[in-house]
């Protein structure tokens, strides 16, 4: 139903770079319509890598609980949860409830945030002005993306 794998020399990046953990699951990106949950980090020099894939059977609370509380603790040693000090996750609520429990288990020192691109591209698309509402689209698109730059600053 799920299929999960690490490669070495991703596992290797991982014990290098703790610190930081991005997840993120996609919908639609193979013939089976699987999601593919990616979990990632950061080195030295801001290069994001991926140190762990999975193939869901879906998206829903039992999957991520798979995924954070028996793969994780079963392919990374209980040290390698007391180095993570931040997991930065979508607003999926299945996967961060999912998360928070087991930062509750493992390490309650982890903080999880929420993805800024998610929150403000994914929120300025839900909820912020749409372009068809005003005559001229460029100055729509100027405001726009200094809305945005400010935000992320």
């Amino acid at each position: 139903m799920a299929l999960a794998w690490v490669v070495p020399s991703e596992r290797r990046m991982l014990e290098l770079y703790p610190d930081t953990l991005f997840v993120d699951a996609t919908e639609d990106t193979n013939k089976e319509g699987r999601s593919l949950l990616t979990i990632g980090g950061c080195d030295s020099s801001g290069e994001m890598f991926t140190f762990l894939r999975a193939f869901l059977a879906n998206q829903r609370n039992w999957s991520f609980r798979w995924i954070f509380m028996h793969v994780l603790p079963t392919m990374f040693s209980k040290n390698m949860y007391e180095r993570i000090k931040v997991i930065i996750s979508d607003g999926d609520s299945q996967e961060y409830q999912q998360i928070d429990a087991a930062i509750a288990t493992f390490n309650p020192k982890i903080k999880r945030i929420r993805c800024s691109w998610h929150v403000i591209d994914g929120g300025w698309d839900r909820r912020g002005p749409q372009s068809q509402h005003f005559n001229n689209k460029l100055v729509y698109k100027t405001v726009t993306s200094n809305i945005k730059h400010w935000m992320y600053s």
